[in-house]
């Protein structure tokens, strides 16, 4: 399940960048003032599509993953540079191609011919090479700070969605490492974030694949949250645990030949009201607030106090439907707050293959 997620994922930005590049394609003919020019429109708007797709692609399974050992402004400029080039070329070989099947002649005769080199050495050859390289730029600068600022953050910075807080329901799950104190002194502080470092890596698509949001990192915990329809559709908020469980599992022998220790985690998974809204001034961020977080961090202090794998609220379980090969026990009742309230705490176990 979590490659054919990584793989929708990967299908959505293919198209999100495709119709910005088509979009950006389509505005330059009529920046320039010759959309009643058809060989114009084509140009724009073929050399938009395309260039959208091949963006993608590298940003996909080529320059993305230097992201993982660049600085952001490195990232971006050997992105840019990298683009300019392909630009250059793609512009090159799509107008030549569209202008010779238009007027009807070969490509290397339209290429030598009059009108074509005036484009390249007098005509708009460079403004659109220049109006490509920022559009790119923009693109890539755009996801850079969205994926700095978690997702879907900078969206909600720019509409100004939570600039007035909002109430509403959310599941949590507080995801922790145990053993960290003994991990750190054994591994050395550089050694224990290096460790910590490719543990939050290696999670992050079985998270991303359950819909789930990475709302912090706290030390060596990581928050992870849902809205409820995302969190309860196919037991997403329950299914998260066992695919990073598995996925760990499935690298052992890596973390054992690097750090000598495989990671080991406790899970508290909880559901209730927040409230969400940005605050800050000099630096500004979207927060939440509420009874919600507070008890899913006392159900994670139970977690770790009685060495449970994974603990889930009641509140949580008379929602979600759980698959058959999940079965639930009752193993504590904790008093949260000093309202008399209680939660009725259960552990979780996995009988069979995580379902796809």
């Amino acid at each position: 399940m979590k490659f054919d997620a990584s793989k929708k994922r990967n299908q959505r930005t293919v198209r999100y960048i495709t119709i910005a590049g088509f979009l950006l394609g389509l505005l330059y003919p009529l920046c320039a003032g010759s959309m009643d020019s058809p060989i114009a429109l084509i140009n724009g708007i073929s050399i938009g599509i395309l260039g959208g797709v091949l963006v993608a692609l590298f940003e996909l399974y080529f320059l993305g993953p230097m992201k993982l050992r660049s600085s952001f402004i490195s990232t971006v400029l050997v992105k840019s540079t990298s683009y300019f080039f392909l630009f250059i070329f793609l512009i090159l070989v799509l107008m030549n191609f569209n202008e010779a099947w238009y007027y009807g002649v070969g490509m290397y005769e339209n290429f030598k011919s009059a009108r074509f080199q005036t484009f390249l050495y007098d005509g708009d050859f460079k403004v659109i090479v220049l109006y490509s390289l920022l559009s790119v730029s923009a693109i890539i600068f755009t996801r850079e700070i969205s994926r700095k600022m978690g997702q879907g953050v900078f969206l909600n910075f720019l509409t100004g969605k939570y600039h007035f807080p909002c109430e509403e329901e959310r599941i949590f799950m507080f995801l922790d490492q145990k053993s960290s104190t003994q991990l750190a002194e054994e591994m050395g502080s550089l050694g224990y974030y290096t460790f910590l470092k490719e543990f939050y890596s290696d999670v992050t698509q079985c998270i991303l694949g359950v819909s789930g949001e990475i709302y912090r990192y706290v030390g060596d915990q990581v928050v992870i949250s849902w809205s409820v329809k995302k969190g309860l559709k196919n037991a997403n908020c329950i299914r998260c645990y066992f695919y990073i469980k598995n996925e760990i599992e499935r690298q052992k022998e890596k973390y054992l030949v690097k750090y000598s220790h495989i990671p080991e985690f406790g899970a508290s998974i909880h559901l209730g009201k927040v409230i969400r809204g940005e605050v800050g001034d000099v630096k500004s961020q979207i927060v939440f607030h509420g009874e919600a977080l507070y008890e899913t961090a006392h159900m994670e202090k139970e977690c770790r106090k009685q060495g449970f794998d994974i603990l889930v609220s009641n509140q949580l379980l008379e929602l979600v439907s759980l698959p058959v090969i999940y079965q639930t026990k009752h193993v504590a009742r904790i008093p949260v707050l000093n309202n008399g309230k209680n939660i009725n705490l259960y552990t979780i176990e996995e009988s069979g293959p995580n379902p796809v």
